[in-house]
């Protein structure tokens, strides 16, 4: 596994000449740093990002905006402390402006199409972020399937497949942890 960000959006920020820092959620070992008299853009709406917009807060940040792709877990905090926080639902950074000192945001279905124009249906912009943090996930460590399971999981599909009855998990990360396994009689992938 590993950190899970966005290489076209984190290419932006680089390209665009974001003058802050830009990390992922896992490393926020030096939060306070990070976050103090600052202001904060998550990018994910989901648990993470709800954990580290109220960390910030209690940490001392300025400003903390959450921009969520989607309507999820941040859309159902109603109050934040302080009221420090900003919820950008379904809308994702576009472009940086300004010398590196201005995030825009457009609408989130019109950001991932593939003719999308930077700069174009922007309904946000904020200035003066400090601190860019992808909550965007992690990449799944599947070292312990078959190659085939590998490349349907790194191309996110559900492959159809049958299990001889005499198969057994070759040894991996896992093995001393679980010891042997055997597939259930009902197996399904979905």
């Amino acid at each position: 596994g590993g950190p899970k960000i966005p290489v076209s959006m984190f290419e932006m920020f680089r390209e665009g000449g974001f003058s802050g820092r830009l990390i992922h959620s896992s490393e926020t070992f030096d939060f306070l740093d990070d976050m103090k008299d600052k202001t904060i853009l998550l990018i994910g709406g989901s648990y993470s990002g709800e954990d580290l917009a109220l960390t910030a807060i209690k940490c001392g940040a300025k400003k903390v905006c959450i921009s969520s792709r989607n309507k999820n877990v941040i859309s159902w905090t109603t109050a934040w402390p302080h009221h420090k926080v900003t919820v950008l639902e379904q809308q994702l950074p576009v472009r940086v402006t300004e010398g590196g000192r201005c995030i825009q945001l457009a609408d989130a279905e019109s950001a991932v199409s593939e003719d999308y124009v930077p700069g174009e249906d922007v309904q946000t912009e904020l200035y003066d972020v400090d601190t860019v943090i992808f909550c965007t996930g992690y990449l799944p460590n599947v070292s312990m399937l078959s190659e085939e399971l590998q490349q349907a999981v790194r191309k996110n599909e559900s492959p159809l497949f049958s299990v001889p009855k005499d198969w057994r998990m070759s040894a991996n990360e896992f093995s001393g942890v679980l010891g042997d396994v055997e597939p259930a009689d009902d197996l399904q992938v979905l």
